[in-house]
């Protein structure tokens, strides 16, 4: 269990990030490991664990701990024609477990993403790979509670904390069985709804990461659980 409260990342985790893209080689891993875990692993780990007591003294369903909040450095190469062994960005994921624990495995639930990457740090949100099946119920859930969708997505907070809006791909028309003319058709022809905010480098090497993680987290609640609704 990592005890040390999260104190910020240091500059190096980016440092380290850039030096990693232009020498992504087993040999350099090796090489520079200390680095990794020092400045890169350990700080990440204390940060899901603040962010675990953060979602517990708040009383809202996030998931956070090691094995479902950090993603691994390695890349799965198996079926890329890029066989670079290493990703060049942090990735902490916070899935939203709501009330129903029971259905879906926590990577495949919508939650909490901070993306650390030289250029390209972002905190978002929602579903990004849905399965069929949850593509399929999050469309006929939208269809069936429009207005409700509508009044958490345009709501002051939402829109104040996710400027950018709502995100993801679009088929070009509607899925076979809906109307046409459906007041939520731009959203149930998406294949993918999720936020994304970028935020300023110079947060990672503070507590304030803490304080905008959760902020964005509140925020997305009632979006978390319009889209896990579909387990219910």
């Amino acid at each position: 269990m990592i005890h040390s409260y999260f104190k910020g990342f240091s500059p190096d985790i980016l440092k380290f990030l850039q030096e990693l893209s232009a020498n992504n080689t087993r040999d350099w891993f090796a090489e520079h490991r200390d680095r990794y875990d020092s400045n890169v692993r350990l700080p990440a780990k204390q940060l899901i664990a603040t962010m675990a007591d953060r979602f517990d003294e708040l009383h809202i369903h996030y998931k956070a701990d090691d094995k479902t909040s950090m993603f691994r450095i390695h890349r799965d190469t198996r079926f890329s024609k890029d066989k670079s062994p290493y990703k060049t960005n942090v990735g902490v994921f916070f899935p939203f477990i709501g009330t129903n624990t029971t259905a879906g495995k926590p990577v495949e639930r919508p939650g909490i993403y901070c993306h650390i990457e030289p250029g390209n740090c972002a905190i978002g949100g929602g579903i990004y790979m849905p399965t069929s099946d949850q593509l399929k119920a999050i469309r006929a859930r939208i269809y069936s509670h429009h207005e409700e969708w509508y009044e958490i997505i345009h709501s002051r907070q939402f829109t104040t904390i996710f400027a950018t809006g709502i995100h993801g791909e679009s088929l070009k028309t509607m899925p076979r069985g809906y109307e046409l003319n459906h007041a939520a058709s731009e959203y149930i022809r998406k294949k993918q709804w999720y936020v994304w905010e970028t935020f300023d480098e110079s947060v990672l090497f503070t507590e304030e990461i803490i304080d905008i993680l959760e902020e964005k987290s509140i925020a997305s609640l009632a979006f978390h659980e319009f889209l896990s609704g579909v387990y219910d």
